[in-house]
């Protein structure tokens, strides 16, 4: 008999709704994984693929330029520092990074296997 009245009044009462910054971005340890599985696969496609390495590239910018882009807001950096320390944040701006590191390494060791193939025909 009192449940009706009750949610009735629960309806009419305003009841505001909080959310943290951290609730709505990926956790520290998805966003790391990602970032080391994307520079792991541009250096096995820089190393033995380098023409897959434009849809790679494509790709991982449009994630790379959505999280960055998050970062580079005063507003929610701050607070993902506050919430989830300063290695998020710094972790998120350096993934793109360790892609080009990743490049850079499979590029120079398929570099490397060339002219040792190239040294062993001559």
């Amino acid at each position: 008999m009192l449940t009706r009245p009750l949610i009735t009044l629960l309806c009419l009462v305003p009841i505001t709704a909080h959310a943290e910054v951290m609730d709505k971005e990926l956790s520290f340890f998805a966003v790391s994984s990602i970032a080391i599985l994307i520079a792991l696969v541009s250096f096995l496609a820089a190393r033995f693929l380098p023409l897959s390495l434009i849809m790679i590239g494509l790709l991982s910018g449009l994630y790379f330029t959505g999280l960055i882009g998050e970062m580079a807001d005063g507003g929610i950096a701050q607070v993902a520092a506050a919430e989830a320390g300063m290695s998020y944040v710094i972790f998120t701006t350096t993934g793109p990074i360790l892609q080009v590191a990743g490049i850079a390494v499979g590029l120079l060791l398929r570099r490397q296997a060339v002219l040792n193939s190239v040294e062993r025909r001559a």
